[in-house]
């Protein structure tokens, strides 16, 4: 019985095995990469969606107040700011740490508002967490209207 040698061979080479395995590689790196962008965008939305409900809850308690009492304290000139921590004392829903409201009335001063009027700027300042747990730069969101008292 006689037993042949065969010369051609199917499969792959070791240079092409590592080929494989390192452009399997750099593509695994760039995923972690683009996850870890993408994380970082989710924080810091949820931190500005969170921003702007403080600042719109704070505006409507405002106009609420205009509407009953023009002369409660809360709408007198001045800046107050506010450290929003859980349990808040900024709003009825509990608000991550590490949130501050600042609120400036500023009375008519008959340019742009009469005497009757009252400009109302609103900022919440927070920090979003990188996903390394590494809190970020210092974002702010802004809104500002006018009352006017309807008397």
């Amino acid at each position: 019985m006689r037993i042949r040698a065969t010369t051609s061979q199917s499969g792959f080479t070791l240079a092409e095995l590592l080929a494989a395995l390192s452009i399997v590689a750099i593509a695994l790196v760039a995923m972690v990469g683009a996850l870890q962008h993408g994380l970082s965008g989710i924080e810091t939305g949820r931190g500005e969606s969170m921003a702007v409900f403080l600042v719109e809850d704070k505006l409507e308690e405002l106009r609420a107040l205009a509407l009953v009492d023009w002369g409660n304290s809360a709408l007198q000139p001045g800046t107050t700011t506010e450290y929003c921590r859980a349990p808040s004392a900024c709003s009825s829903i509990s608000a991550p740490d590490g949130f501050r409201r600042s609120t400036t009335v500023t009375a008519g001063n008959g340019a742009t508002c009469t005497a009757r009027c009252k400009l109302v700027t609103v900022s919440v300042f927070y920090r979003p967490v990188t996903p390394l747990g590494q809190l970020d730069r210092e974002r702010r969101v802004d809104v500002g209207t006018m009352l006017a008292s309807r008397t």
